[in-house]
This record gives structure tokens, C-alpha cells and sequence, in this order.
């Protein structure tokens, strides 16, 4: 039986035998919108020039993706898609390390020509068919923040914050850089972030032994201002009127309201 030709390659030559796999038809179809989406843009990507550059029958590309929306979602998953980098159990190093992962997505080419769509599809509502998850950017994001509330009394880090913040506060930063510089920070400026976060989040005495001690900081300052104010005992209502009179906001700041000032100071308040 004749093979007919085309080009310097047989039809026969061309046909893989068998019906392709399903995992081979998911491939070439993403492949080839990662290529279109990455080369055209998100815009110019089409159904139509999905089939043309995969080969793929238009039929089995609407079988997985019923809309074109759908996918340049999947596409655009492709993309920024990593598996979650696996978590040491120490805090402070797994944030260095959930940051450099996060740095090397956003350093990524194809992730920048794609922060555009990506941006849209993640503020488009649940149920919508270009929607991106946030955890597909960003994939280590509720496993960090799941370690960081397990761990962070063990590590000497604050618990009174809202882990999923800590994360973000790494996330932003790194975001911000890129939109600020056009550029993911290099691997340094990175972890320097990271330290900046870290050094914020060391547990801190508690709010009360730091209210008492300010309130000490305070009656000895408040000490220092009777003196220098000249009040004094005397007169029928205990006390001599001051020749520098005390500032009654800063007393009441301290303090809270006690009445007259100068009572304050005669009493030692």
C-alpha cells in the first residue's frame, strides 16, 4: 500500500502508534498554551491556536477545558505551579526557606509576562472559570502558616499574631519588590527581608511587665517635675500654688484622670 508523503515525512512516520495517552493529550495541549500565553501573550491565546500548535483535536481540548478561560488558567498553573518545598521543623529556617521558593516563582520570566492575568484570575470569584487559587502562587502558604502556629512558643516567636500574616508579611515583600524594581530580589536581599520579619516577631516581655514599667518610667519623671515646680505643703488646701505648672495631659496620659495636678504631685501620685 502507497504512503503518501508530505514533505520528507510519511503520514505513517508521523503517527504515533496507538491512540495517545490521556497524560500525553494533557501535555502537548498545556504545552503549547504555556508557549502561547509566554510568546503572544494571554490575549492572543486561543482554542484555535492551542489545536494548530498541538496537534491536538479540538474535541479533546474542550473535553478537558470547556472554555478558553479555563485553559489559560491551567496554562498559567502550569507556569507558577511548584509542589510545596518540604518543611525542616525549624521555624526560623523553613520561613528562609518558604521565601526563596516564593523568590524563585516571582523571578521566574514567565511568571512576570503572566502577573497580569494572574492578578485577575486570583481576585475573580470562586466558581469562575479562569479563578487561581492563591496557594497555586504561593504553595507553601498554609503549610507555613500551620507550622508557625505549632511551633512558634517553642521558637521564641510571638503567638499572638495571626500566622497566615507572618506569611503574607514574607509574601508581600518580596511581591513588593518586584513591582517597585521590576526585578525578584536576588537570593541576599531576600533572607535579608526574612531576618528583618524574623527580628520582629522574637517574643517580647509580656504587655504587662512593659506597662509597669513604663508606668515606673513615668511616676519617676512625674517625681522629677513636682520638684522642679515648686509645689509644696501649705495653705488651707495643703499645698502652695506651682510657679512652673505641670502639663495635665501628660499626667493624664500616665495615669488617667486624677483631678487637680497639683493635688497629684502634693500626694506623690
Amino acid at each position: 500500500m502507497k504512503t503518501e508523503l508530505r514533505g520528507t515525512v510519511s503520514v505513517k512516520e508521523r503517527r504515533s502508534p496507538g491512540r495517545p495517552r490521556k497524560a500525553e493529550v494533557d501535555e502537548a495541549i498545556l504545552n503549547a498554551a504555556v508557549e502561547l500565553l509566554t510568546s503572544v501573550g494571554p490575549d492572543a491565546t486561543t482554542i484555535s491556536g492551542v489545536v494548530r500548535r498541538s496537534g491536538i483535536a479540538r474535541a479533546s481540548v474542550y473535553l478537558r477545558y470547556p472554555s478558553r478561560d479555563a485553559l489559560v488558567a491551567a496554562a498559567v498553573r502550569r507556569v507558577i505551579g511548584r509542589s510545596p518545598a518540604p518543611l525542616a521543623g525549624d521555624l526560623e529556617e523553613d520561613l528562609k526557606i518558604g521565601a526563596e521558593q516564593t523568590r524563585a516563582i516571582f523571578d521566574s520570566p514567565e511568571f512576570q509576562t503572566l502577573l497580569p492575568m494572574i492578578v485577575r484570575g486570583l481576585l475573580r470569584p470562586d466558581g469562575h472559570p479562569g479563578t487561581l487559587a492563591y496557594d497555586t502562587v504561593v504553595p507553601n502558604r498554609r503549610l507555613a502558616a500551620k507550622e508557625y502556629r505549632q511551633l512558634a512558643a517553642v521558637a521564641g516567636f510571638r503567638t499572638n499574631v495571626d500566622a497566615e500574616i507572618v506569611v503574607d508579611l514574607v509574601i508581600g515583600g518580596l511581591l513588593s519588590h518586584l513591582l517597585a524594581k521590576g526585578s525578584a530580589p536576588s537570593p541576599a536581599a531576600a533572607q535579608r527581608m526574612v531576618d528583618v520579619i524574623i527580628e520582629g516577631l522574637r517574643a517580647r516581655p509580656d504587655q504587662r511587665s512593659t506597662r509597669a514599667r513604663q508606668k515606673a518610667v513615668a511616676r519617676s519623671e512625674l517625681a522629677g517635675e513636682c520638684r522642679t515646680s515648686g509645689y509644696s505643703p501649705g495653705g488651707a488646701s495643703g499645698y502652695s500654688p506651682p510657679r512652673d505648672p505641670i502639663n495635665a495631659a501628660t499626667l493624664s496620659a500616665s495615669f488617667g484622670p486624677r483631678g487637680d495636678t497639683s493635688e497629684d504631685c502634693y500626694k506623690g501620685r
